[in-house]
């Protein structure tokens, strides 16, 4: 029994890819297979969450455009724009977590977007249809945003530009600001303190007795995509140097990320305009929808206060659904 154990400690973490660096896709076609699935299932119970299978923006009847941009190594990643009635050149760039897409904060830009802001939603690398294999939070991923930021300053004629990270996306939003002045404001929801901790807690959750094993085949593999290791990673030694205004989001009940890294993190922000906020009772996942109404008033107002509109909208493409 011993020696089984012993045997499957060492090969399962090297024949079950870590979905760190192979997340699940989730997009439009997944989507709809969960869609077909429910159906086949329960045909009143597909009629009635209808509402949850949502493609695309136009799924909210919300105005939108599709546009891309060619990454560093050739990969594609995907977008879609999301015009608001603000006349302002304002938007905000959503990054999703790990495991995630552009799809998964549907919800929020539609939120926002009644609230007169712009919003950008991209699937990370190697998330939902952009390409690319592998993913980490790291050069390459932030590099891929600061493409996509290119596409919207150039062509959409954006002026003033956020960011809102959640999870492994807030970690690319600290990256981004760090080395990009074109941000002028991140809202950062769930932030963890450093890469190496989070992948530990992330196995220990995942596999039990096989987290030291899936956490050093892991770290191996990340510190060769990142060209360093995931314990120098840390994010609050970055927002250190962020001055930016900085609003951090986090639930009470995060068993992912706790509750007291995401603090952290915005302690450590150097900015003289930082906020915190406290969703009660929010585990990981459930932070916008406990949060509700409030959340989403939390979130605009921060930004419309952070990021003043000044320039008018004189050139910007219409967004058509």
């Amino acid at each position: 029994m011993l020696i089984c154990v012993l045997v499957m400690s060492i090969t399962v973490p090297f024949l079950v890819l870590p979905d760190i660096l192979y997340p699940e896709r989730i997009d439009s076609l997944y989507v709809k297979n969960q869609e077909l699935k429910l159906l086949q299932e329960d045909s009143s119970a597909a009629k009635k969450n209808a509402s949850v299978f949502l493609y695309n923006p136009g799924s909210l009847n919300l105005a939108y455009e599709n546009f891309e941009v060619r990454a560093l190594d050739s990969a594609v990643l995907k977008a879609w724009y999301i015009p608001s009635d603000n006349q302002q050149n304002f938007i905000v760039l959503v990054l999703h977590d790990l495991n995630e897409s552009r799809i998964s904060g549907l919800g929020l830009a539609q939120a926002l977007q009644s609230r007169n802001i712009d919003v950008c939603l991209m699937d990370l690398r190697a998330h939902g249809s952009s390409g690319g294999n592998e993913f980490s939070p790291g050069p390459l991923a932030v590099d891929d945003v600061r493409r996509v930021i290119d596409k919207l300053f150039e062509e959409y004629y954006v002026e003033q530009l956020a960011i809102l990270g959640i999870g492994t996306g807030a970690a690319i939003a600290i990256e981004t600001a760090a080395v990009d002045d074109r941000v002028s404001a991140i809202v950062l929801q769930s932030p963890f303190l450093s890469l190496d901790k989070y992948v530990q807690r992330r196995y220990r959750q995942k596999w039990g007795i096989l987290n030291s094993a899936y956490s050093y085949v892991t770290n191996k593999r990340l510190k060769k995509q990142l060209g360093y290791s995931p314990e120098k990673l840390n994010l609050p030694d970055i927002c250190e140097y962020i001055f930016i205004p900085t609003l951090v989001i986090a639930g009470s009940n995060d068993a992912e990320i706790p509750y007291v890294e995401s603090m952290s993190v915005s302690e450590a922000s150097g900015s003289d305009m930082k906020n915190f906020i406290t969703i009660k009772n929010a585990s990981h996942d459930e932070i916008e929808e406990k949060g509700g109404q409030a959340y989403y008033d939390a979130v605009s107002f921060f930004l419309h206060q952070a990021v003043p509109a000044e320039v008018e909208r004189v050139r910007k493409k219409i967004a058509k659904k």
